[in-house]
């Protein structure tokens, strides 16, 4: 028996967008060699690839047409200030019945240096000569992560 694929003459190609520098070129690979074309046209497309929600304008996306890499909601688990408040607020809730320890073990220590009462108390913890890792809350793929050794260089980046 024989088996054949037909493409009708009309059919188009699935289109793509890559934007950012997000892994673009393992992404563009692995769709060219499915048989996508990458688009000419950033808001004709079947695909679109960013590394950063903003560039998806969610006003004008069709829905069931279309794809993203990204949910227009899922800053709270996906970003590192919205997971960190998620985790917060399901381990201080009533629903969560072990101690608030359990929440250590798995998350480290953490304090978001642009609230004042989490600077606080980051200098009410640190200590002389600990070693702080630093993330910056907008930067993806450890771009910009430093490390600080006690309070006296809490401000000053390397």
């Amino acid at each position: 028996m024989f088996h054949a694929s037909i493409k009708h003459p009309r059919q188009r190609k699935r289109k793509f967008v890559i934007c950012g520098n997000n892994g673009n070129s393992l992404v563009e690979k692995a769709l060219v060699n499915k048989g996508w074309v990458l688009s000419e046209n950033e808001d004709l497309f079947h695909l679109k690839w960013t590394e950063l929600k903003s560039h998806i304008d969610y006003e004008k996306f069709q829905e069931g047409k279309q794809l993203a890499n990204h949910i227009s909601t899922s800053s709270c688990i996906t970003t590192k200030s919205g997971l960190l408040n998620s985790l917060r607020s399901y381990f201080g809730s009533s629903a969560f019945k072990e101690p608030a320890s359990e929440f250590k073990k798995f998350f480290p220590e953490t304090y978001r240096l642009g609230d004042c009462r989490e600077q606080e108390k980051l200098l009410n913890t640190i200590g002389k000569d600990e070693l702080w890792i630093c993330k910056p809350t907008n930067s993806n793929q450890g771009k910009g992560i430093f490390l600080i050794k006690g309070k006296k260089n809490l401000w000053t980046r390397p």
